[in-house]
């Protein structure tokens, strides 16, 4: 089995290309043009973009006793906080599904996880003021809420022995990739935050 250092470092590993490519994909001025003439389809492009991002997650994931240890829930999570349902559900939807085929005990529960993770960040970006939006603290909270759920949800599955071994380096990474990722996007985001 996989040490906890190893699960940590190799998670928090993903979660920073996670990070660097959202830098890249928000400081676009091709995409800030399209949000601006298009925003449904700019909703589109960032549920494919971070769709993709929660497939890398799972493909670079630590497996462990047939569980991954990963932080497949961070793409659809942020995309739903920061592009809203088409965004969030979009993104959770691509990476859930190729979870599901992916195969394992854990099919199930890790792939309506992913689907929690895009509802719950279109609920942020509809219900949450914008301040409050962006705020890592937001992203923080979020991102323990969903790993708590996917938690409930492999237990629900017979799956606790191994999920809580990966709960804590799971956690902890998607906690601080969600902050990364919010801090880069109030730093690099080109469109005023006004993502519908």
């Amino acid at each position: 089995m996989e040490s906890i250092f190893t699960m940590f470092t190799t998670t928090i590993g993903s979660a920073a290309v996670i990070a660097a490519i959202s830098a890249l994909f928000f400081s676009s001025k091709k995409r800030s043009e399209l949000h601006r003439k298009n925003k449904t389809a700019h909703s589109f492009l960032l549920a494919f973009v971070f769709g993709i991002l929660s497939i890398y997650a799972s493909v670079s994931a630590v497996e462990v006793d047939g569980l991954l240890c990963n932080c497949r829930n961070l793409p659809p999570l942020y995309a739903g906080m920061v592009g809203g349902p088409i965004a969030g559900v979009g993104a959770a939807l691509i990476g859930g599904i190729y979870r599901y085929f992916v195969g394992g005990p854990a099919r199930f529960s890790c792939s309506i996880a992913c689907l929690v993770a895009g509802i719950l960040g279109a609920a942020i970006h509809l219900f949450i003021k914008k301040e409050k939006r962006y705020n890592v603290l937001t992203g923080a909270v979020a991102s323990v809420i969903v790993e708590l759920i996917h938690f409930g949800l492999a237990c629900a599955f017979g799956l606790y022995e191994g999920a809580k071994v990966v709960f804590w380096p799971s956690t902890l990474a998607g906690l601080l990739g969600m902050m990364f990722c919010l801090y880069i996007y109030t730093k690099f985001d080109q469109t005023d935050h006004d993502v519908k």
